[in-house]
């Protein structure tokens, strides 16, 4: 007869939820129990396992068992039926059948028991992971989407082909490399990735942003990138997982659609401009004919004609003009609209009406995808209209926050966010009479207006900005004029970075490394900046000389992260010192190296991102302060 040690032995070494069933099996052959079945508890009722003569009646009782957790015996005391139970209640049971009658469970049984529940649990999960494992491996080659799957310490787990397809860049080339080092064109855009990636470790997900990136054949592509990070399929720890969609022609047609309608737009500016100048022309030729005609002196009449010269130049250019059209350029990028409504009030200020209250709140924190210039035109056209409309008297109430988007604003660009959606709500409420009794898309046609002194291009020209920015606009009256500019709110992650090391209770201090090898930086880097520090790479030892060199006191790192043979042997750290570069080192080196004396810490390769920050911030804990930290 086997030990009693054999079934407890492979429940702990069970990998799968058949295996568990097996293991409860085995039991029968250890001599404990005639017979055992063992069920899983799900949608499904899935039989893992039925060894020996089990009893075929016995649902109801281990339902009853399921159900209230305690064991279930039958009216003769040959068989029990109990429940496996985890760390989140219930997820199984087991019934044994014994050879002769029995009054409790036998001990033996009770421990199999007691470590079938936690085993079936983690079994459980196993089997999802892996059946999300296998869901994964055969969707992704046929999705025309990239995905890529990163462990938080850059291995690279699944790299779709339609990844490769997208942007040339093979797996090897990930691995070898490195994916931010591969895809983005300057130091800068790489920098806003990578902090976007910690952002995203803290809890940001990225919700089709839009980044530029540089393919393996020197082209580039716009992509919309949807990120988070999510249990790994394969059971293992966290990982990072991007899905980016080639969004370049559509962005290209939207482009031309935008341009296209500003051409339109821009062709009725120009009609009812060249109406009016015109007449102008028209009454000005006219009159300096007639002085021609009339005058005896003949310096006046030359004059006449000079002016009658330049009309018919005038209407030329009219003419130019009714036929003139180009686009229009409009560079987007985060601009936080707090700062943007502020620049533009205080430029206002300067040469409001006296009579006019000017007031100014709200979110700080809320950040669109704009162009700048033109968004601070639309709100400083709003404000004239506000000023004008209040006569030189009232109040100004600017007002910035994000919102749902509006079921139905009064008027909206294609392409705008769904009603629902957060976007970003800039308003401007003045103390005037409000908006007439007209139809309220009269209003943003150039050059109508209800005003006697007004000219009618405000509203027009706020349009075409939000025209350009997917964006929408909501008029009414509530104790005056009221408009809403609803903007895309910008989804990087990096521009909540800080707040989100604050609240993470981020490590904190300047770190500077140094290593030869681009996927070591990148994902230090990101797994570093994640854990709150402040972290500049360098491949080679000359610009980390030119850096020490050049940096201002409170630029000096508090940390050298210095990898031995990229420092031959760390010769070069007299040169640091004499720089001013009074920081603590941790050297690292995937070699067997020994050091001796005051030389800081060693870190061996290979290491993860979390124990590189804990050895950091050990590092600096037990350190004096310095400028870095």
């Amino acid at each position: 007869m086997s030990h009693p040690s054999d079934p407890i032995l492979a429940l702990v070494a069970a990998s799968g939820a058949r295996d568990v069933g097996l293991a409860i099996g085995s039991a029968v052959e250890s001599g404990w129990c005639a017979a055992t079945r063992a069920w899983r508890h799900d949608t499904t009722r899935d039989l893992l396992t039925s060894i020996g003569d089990a009893p075929d009646a016995a649902e109801a009782a281990e339902r009853r068992a399921f159900e209230t957790q305690t064991p279930q015996w039958s009216s003769d005391r040959l068989s029990v039926a109990t429940a496996l139970v985890g760390a989140d209640g219930p997820c199984g049971v087991v019934t044994f059948r014994f050879a002769a009658p029995a009054r409790s469970i036998p001990e033996p049984l009770e421990r199999i028991v007691t470590l079938a529940g936690a085993a079936l649990e983690r079994a459980i999960a196993a089997d999802r992971n892996q059946r999300d494992a296998d869901v994964l491996a055969t969707a992704l080659p046929v999705l025309e989407e990239g995905m890529i799957l990163v462990t938080l310490d850059g291995e690279l787990l699944h790299y779709s082909d339609g990844m490769q397809a997208l942007v040339g860049w093979t797996a090897e080339d990930v691995r070898t490399r490195g994916w931010t080092n591969l895809v983005y064109a300057t130091d800068a855009e790489r920098s806003a990735a990578q902090t976007a990636i910690a952002a995203l470790v803290l809890g940001r997900p990225s919700e089709g942003t839009r980044r530029s990136f540089v393919r393996k054949d020197g082209t580039t592509m716009t992509a919309a990138i949807w990120s988070r990070v999510v249990p790994d399929p394969g059971g293992g720890a966290p990982a990072l997982l991007g899905v980016m969609r080639d969004v370049t022609a559509q962005d290209v047609a939207q482009a031309t659609a935008q341009r296209e309608e500003n051409l339109t737009r821009l062709g009725r500016l120009a009609r009812a401009v060249a109406h009016d100048v015109n007449n102008l022309i028209c009454a000005i030729g006219g009159h300096a004919e007639l002085i021609e005609m009339w005058s005896t002196d003949e310096r006046v009449r030359r004059s006449a004609g000079l002016q009658q010269d330049a009309t018919l130049q005038g209407a030329r250019l009219t003419k130019q003009l009714l036929a003139f059209g180009g686009p229009s350029n409009t560079h987007v990028e985060p601009v936080r609209a707090m700062g943007l409504a502020h620049r533009t009030v205080e430029l206002y200020r300067a040469s409001a009406p006296s009579g006019i209250a000017l007031d100014l709140r709200g979110d700080e924190d809320v950040i669109v995808e704009a162009d700048a210039g033109q968004l601070h035109q639309a709100v400083l056209n709003l404000l004239t209209n506000a000023g004008q409309a209040c006569g030189g008297r009232g109040r100004i109430q600017v007002t910035v926050d994000h919102v749902p988007m509006p079921a139905a604003p009064t008027w909206q660009a294609p392409g705008a966010p769904p009603p629902g959606s957060e976007v970003a709500r800039i308003t401007v409420n003045d103390s005037g009479p409000g908006f007439p009794n007209v139809k309220p898309e009269r209003l943003f046609e150039p050059f109508f207006t209800t005003r006697a002194d007004g000219h009618g291009v405000g509203l027009a020209a706020v349009q075409g900005v939000l025209a350009a920015h997917s964006g929408a606009v909501r008029l009414s009256s509530e104790g005056g004029a009221r408009v809403e500019l609803f903007l895309p709110m910008s989804s990087r992650p990096e521009f909540v970075y800080d707040d989100l090391v604050r609240a993470h209770g981020g490590k904190g201090g300047r770190v500077w490394i140094l290593d030869d090898h681009a996927q070591i930086l990148e994902f230090s880097r990101i797994s570093l900046a994640a854990q709150g520090f402040e972290v500049r790479v360098f491949t080679d030892l000359a610009a980390l000389r030119d850096a020490a060199q050049t940096a201002a006191v409170d630029e000096r790192p508090a940390a050298l992260v210095l990898d031995l043979p990229t420092l031959d042997g760390g010769d070069a750290l007299p040169d640091l010192r004499a720089a001013g570069i009074d920081a603590q080192v941790l050297w690292v080196s995937g070699g067997n190296v020994r050091l001796a004396g005051p030389h800081g810490a060693y870190l061996p390769k290979p290491y993860t991102g979390t124990a590189l920050g804990e050895a950091i911030a050990g590092l600096l804990r037990r350190a004096p302060a310095s400028p870095g930290r």
